[in-house]
């Protein structure tokens, strides 16, 4: 099964908060794991709203095949 492992928000010192998702893949979708990254520049509900769109994705979508 496809899964997320982790998700992370930073706030760079520049003010832009950094979203990280870690998924693992199942061998069907080539197996390993992809970090994926979004940027904004919103406040910290704005992250938090782009890594909950990020985590529901496709369990299949990776983009570094």
């Amino acid at each position: 099964m496809n899964q997320i492992v982790e998700v992370k928000l930073t706030l760079e010192d520049s003010g832009m908060w950094r979203i990280d998702i870690r998924k693992n893949f199942e061998e069907k979708n080539g197996g390993g794991w992809q970090i994926f990254s979004e940027w904004t520049s919103a406040g910290v509900h704005h992250a938090l709203d782009i890594a909950r769109s990020m985590v529901t994705v496709h369990p299949g979508q990776r983009t570094d095949l």
